[in-house]
């Protein structure tokens, strides 16, 4: 009765600036905050929170649910807290804990029993609806299944995945009833439709992407060593840009096995108590930032002469595959790439190994730029970088440009389409090294990550430049950058 022309005009155009507000404004707010925040949970968490409510509460202003209001904080904040990481993991707990208990609370408090069985009816009305719902789910999977050439585990995945019902379906429905559209029936069919769809789904998305897996498991399965992260930690201010690099890419992995911080003390064995007691505390607090993540963590600890030797026994002792190690720029004269400790476990290991210089948040890089030598393509190994370059870009939600140095840039694409996860790459072909800083690197921002593809002394794609090249993006004040070396 109330659905004039100046409704709908307030109505569209306040929406659209609720909308530009909550997703332009935020994510600039969050980076901002994230920079100085420090990795402090507690009060990231706050921040988050008092995102969510503030969108909540101006949504019921512009006239919508606060719902809504709710979902576009979700979409605004979403490329900033990671799958794996603290933050995500204490939402997750809340939610888990806290708000679900009494959504599911306060729906079964709506429900009028004697209602539900009072007449033939109700039955039926129930009955239609938990059968339109499931049906027109079960009919959208299969049209799409036959479109894309989907198999019946695929489309019975999508079906799973697709047909729940919860908040969304319930908030309409209590719009409805407020306002004397819907009845205490439709109310109870609802719920019932909430119920029965939240048991269907997890039941079928449990069976058919089980089979999914092993299916795919049996196509890729070709690794015999399991993937173990190596984190070397030498400094106390580094440890969480460390970890949370090591987060990103367990999940790109697709690993259980545990993440493996490691402190090296060189000093002799009778001398070593101190130094030890002291790596002991530094470890403690790896292992308080990656329990908040709820990650496994197994902490090493190396006495040795020489701290790359150490690092070089606890990969070989416990079968690591990825080492990680963080670098603050600095080369004394006469050294060569990184330094004696880092240079020395590079010529002596076999391992994919990243050389890291992180100083702003991951969650805020919003595109990497891919540096990649001449016949870095022919090398083995490369397919595998790609896969876990891609992984880490797809969890930080960003973009991914390519420079390819003097090279065939079709293969690069073609090699690249071939590997999960599937993140387009932006190919850009450079005619020298010295186009690479001048033009490639000319713009970076505080939110761009850098990565160098690399390669050891001796191997296809070895060139004198990437000897030099770290030093050089070090001398050009990069805030993140990391330089990868695959698997020998």
């Amino acid at each position: 009765g109330h659905l004039t022309v100046g409704f709908f005009v307030y109505l569209i155009v306040a929406t659209a600036l609720f909308a530009v507000v909550v997703l332009f404004l935020t994510p600039y707010l969050t980076k901002w905050f994230f920079k100085r925040s420090n990795n402090e949970g507690t009060t990231e968490f706050n921040f988050v929170l008092a995102i969510l409510f503030v969108a909540g509460a101006i949504s019921l202003f512009v006239g919508l649910e606060p719902i809504i209001g709710a979902f576009l904080a979700g979409l605004a904040l979403n490329r900033y807290i990671y799958d794996h990481g603290p933050l995500m993991n204490r939402i997750r707990f809340t939610a888990n804990a806290l708000f679900i208990p009494f959504f599911l609370l306060s729906v079964g408090m709506l429900m009028d029993l004697g209602v539900l069985i009072s007449s033939p009816k109700t039955l039926l009305t129930i009955a239609l609806i938990t059968i339109v719902a499931i049906g027109s789910k079960l009919l959208a999977s299969w049209v799409t299944s036959k479109v894309y050439g989907y198999s019946k585990t695929e489309r019975n995945v999508i079906f799973g995945l697709s047909t729940t019902h919860a908040a969304a379906t319930l908030a309409i429905t209590l719009v409805g009833y407020e306002f004397g559209l819907f009845d205490q029936q439709i109310i109870n069919a609802v719920i019932i439709v909430i119920l029965v769809t939240c048991i269907l789904g997890p039941y079928l998305c449990e069976k058919y992407g089980r089979k999914l897996a092993v299916a795919q498991d049996k196509e890729s399965l070709d690794d015999t060593l399991p993937e173990r992260i190596l984190i070397t930690i030498t400094n106390s201010d580094t440890i969480e840009s460390l970890l949370d690099l090591g987060f990103v890419l367990k999940k790109a992995k697709k690993t259980e096995e545990p993440i493996y911080p490691l402190t090296v003390i060189q000093k002799d064995l009778k001398q070593a108590d101190h130094e030890v007691a002291q790596a002991e505390r530094m470890l403690g607090h790896a292992l308080t930032y990656a329990s908040g993540a709820d990650v496994p963590v197994r902490l090493l600890t190396r006495v040795d002469h020489n701290i790359g030797w150490g690092i070089e026994r606890a990969a070989t002792e416990e079968r690591i595959t990825t080492i990680i190690v963080g670098w603050d720029g600095s080369v004394k004269e006469g050294q060569k790439v990184f330094g004696r400790v880092i240079d020395n476990f590079l010529e002596h290991t076999y391992q994919r190994s990243l050389i890291t210089t992180i100083k702003h948040p991951l969650n805020t890089m919003e595109r990497v730029i891919l540096i990649l030598p001449n016949n870095i393509v022919h090398k083995p190994g490369f397919e595998d970088s790609i896969t876990i370059i891609k992984g880490i870009v797809s969890q930080l939600n960003a973009t991914i440009q390519g420079l390819v140095i003097r090279d065939d840039l079709e293969a690069y694409r073609k090699a690249s389409e071939q590997v999960h996860p599937n993140v387009e790459v932006e190919f850009q072909s450079i005619d020298c090294w010295n186009s690479v800083y001048k033009n490639g690197l000319n713009d970076i921002k505080s939110t761009d990550l850098v990565i160098l593809l690399s390669a050891r002394k001796g191997t296809v794609a070895w060139h004198p430049e990437l000897e030099t090249l770290p030093k050089k993006l070090a001398s050009m004040n990069l805030k993140n950058f990391i330089v990868f070396y695959p698997t020998e």
